[in-house]
């Protein structure tokens, strides 16, 4: 994860970030297990965080630890069918600017 984000140049604008690692003890954590995303809540002390994704483990994860979810349907989402609804749903990352405002 640290990788990716130092690779496009954006790792300063992170304060935390957690992936599994690629073992098998560690499979029981990918999501919707809200496993990692307790730990960023923890580690930034957030009250009133948004899990932002394009997948309906995204969501599912978000309910999991009790957060609000923001759906992105991204063009290739177009027809994607959610058993889960999100809190929104907007169509690209731009559309984050007017649920933080």
């Amino acid at each position: 994860m640290e990788f990716a984000l130092a690779h496009h140049g954006v790792a300063d604008h992170f304060e935390t970030c957690y992936g599994r690692e690629p073992v098998v003890e560690h499979v029981a954590r990918k999501k919707p297990d809200p496993y990692f995303v307790h730990r960023a809540m923890a580690d930034l002390d957030a009250s009133d965080p948004l899990f932002v994704g394009d997948s309906e483990t995204d969501v599912l994860a978000a309910r999991n630890a009790g957060i609000d979810s923001a759906f992105v349907r991204r063009p290739h989402r177009t027809d994607y069918e959610l058993s889960v609804e999100p809190t929104y749903e907007i169509g690209d990352l731009h559309g984050l600017r007017s649920l933080l405002e």
